[in-house]
């Protein structure tokens, strides 16, 4: 096993690049603006720059929003680097553990990985993992797999079919994790 090439498709897979996309988005969002203020810059000046402050402001907060989620990611990494039989550990895991959910996530012997979610979580840190989900208007948006950590950190393991389509399936997922730590607790959440 080629330690370097895993922990790099591991990163690649947990990492969040759905921020940094809608970040670029954004970012070529408002330089369009920009050039469209410069055009009416005479007429509309007010209510162009408020936008364009708004925009950057806003673009602004994602950017930050990006750079936490990644540096929690990598101190997470960090950490278990910092003992190499963790680290072997966790990248046996990736390399070798079943995935659920068609590849969401990953569940190895010590840790869970999740998909684009920046979750590198050992069993042994989870104290309750449940389903939540996000309903408008009564009309169902999303489930996704949550766990709470020893620390009180709520955490998304990774999203889930919609409709119950994956009830079953969840239904291993949860008891696989309680056969790694027995003190899991099980709940549901709306």
């Amino acid at each position: 096993m080629n330690d370097e090439k895993v922990k790099k498709d591991l990163i690649k897979y947990a990492s969040r690049p759905a921020v940094a996309q809608v970040i670029g988005v954004l970012a070529i969002f408002f330089v369009v603006m920009l050039s469209v203020a410069l055009i009416f810059i005479g007429t509309y000046i007010v209510p162009v720059i408020a936008v364009l402050v708004v925009g950057f402001i806003i673009a602004g907060f994602l950017f930050v929003l990006n750079k936490a989620m990644k540096r929690y990611f990598f101190d997470t990494l960090a950490g278990i680097e910092a003992d190499p039989e963790a680290m072997r550990t966790l990248l046996f895991d990736f390399a070798n553990a079943g995935r659920a959910f068609n590849g969401r996530m990953v569940l190895g012997d010590r840790f869970i990985i999740g998909r684009n979610t920046g979750t590198v979580v050992p069993y042994s840190e989870v104290t309750r993992v449940y389903q939540y989900i996000h309903s408008t208007n009564g009309i169902e948006d999303s489930r996704i797999l949550k766990a709470t950590t020893f620390e009180g950190r709520t955490i998304d393991l990774c999203s889930l079919p919609g409709r119950g389509k994956g009830d079953d399936e969840l239904n291993q997922v949860i008891d696989y994790m309680i056969s790694r730590n027995g003190k899991i607790r099980v709940g549901y959440r709306q």
